[in-house]
């Protein structure tokens, strides 16, 4: 997808309807939303220029789903430099989400980018009764 926040919209769309199908808890579906959502955009901070790509996945593992964004610029710009993905309240904020609402979180540099993977299971456990 081109790297525009109106694709947002789109790709919440999707996955919504691609997890009412396949994971029970209304909760979980929105968190794993939330999760991509904030993959998407960072994946979107992290190329300089809009005509970069950027694409998010979505696929189950077992008893998750595992989400990877990947943003990959046409020239050098990230390489060696410091990717936007990161920068300021706002990237460290979308990646706290997505860290609080995952089972696991990697991030990894490519030869002209960044991907990010997320695991999130299919359920979360609830409040345990104290006493």
């Amino acid at each position: 997808m081109r790297a525009a926040t109106a694709n947002l919209a789109d790709l919440r769309r999707s996955l919504r309807a691609w997890l009412e199908a396949t994971v029970d808890d209304p909760r979980r579906r929105a968190d794993i939303v939330l999760a991509a959502s904030e993959l998407a955009v960072a994946a979107m901070r992290a190329v300089p220029n809009a005509d970069d790509a950027v694409a998010v996945e979505a696929w189950f593992d077992d008893d998750s789903v595992v989400i990877e964004s990947r943003a990959e610029t046409n020239d050098d710009a990230i390489v060696g430099g410091t990717s936007r993905a990161f920068d300021g309240n706002d990237g460290e904020r979308g990646f706290s989400i997505v860290a609080a609402l995952s089972d696991v979180l990697a991030v990894k540099g490519a030869p002209h980018g960044i991907i990010v993977r997320a695991q999130l299971a299919n359920h979360r456990f609830g409040p345990v009764p104290s006493g």
